[in-house]
């Protein structure tokens, strides 16, 4: 016997679905041209480096040389924009959560400001701040991936 969905379930998914496609994509259209534009301006100037030159010359194939060598140098700038990307969709949250009237943190944060709720205040602030912190230390690990020459050390040597 197989599984199915109940349709009370169903029609739930489809409400929640329905409803979040548009601020979903308040969310994502501003970062994601940001985001392709520095993407395609990074691998057009990677392609034109010598090392791309130089490694389809010693027999690597143009494919291998792209995904290998020019795509992954062209990545660290995209690693550091997705760090400020995340940033931002927490700290303008607030503005899209007014607009469609979802009870999120940006509008819990606006309203403490506004009802000069200074507890509410101090904790969104240390919330935001300590997925500042996570959210950089995440783009380091990504560093250290997508470059070599990066390494993530655990213990300082004095």
């Amino acid at each position: 016997m197989g599984y199915r969905l109940s349709p009370l379930l169903w029609d739930k998914v489809k409400d929640i679905t329905s409803h979040a496609i548009l601020p979903l994509a308040c969310y994502l259209v501003g970062s994601f041209a940001i985001t392709t534009l520095l993407m395609k301006n990074n691998l057009m100037d990677n392609l034109a480096a010598d090392y791309v030159r130089t490694a389809v010359a010693k027999g690597v194939t143009f494919k291998d040389a792209v995904v290998k060598h020019a795509l992954r140098n062209s990545l660290i700038p995209i690693a550091t924009t997705f760090g400020q990307n995340i940033t931002l969709l927490v700290s303008g949250s607030f503005l899209i959560e007014t607009i469609f009237d979802i009870d999120g943190f940006g509008l819990l944060a606006l309203t403490a400001v506004l009802d000069r709720d200074y507890p509410v205040v101090m904790g969104t602030v240390l919330v935001g701040a300590t997925v500042f912190v996570v959210i950089n230390m995440m783009v380091d690990f990504c560093y250290a991936y997508l470059d070599p020459r990066i390494r993530v050390r655990g213990k300082r040597n004095l």
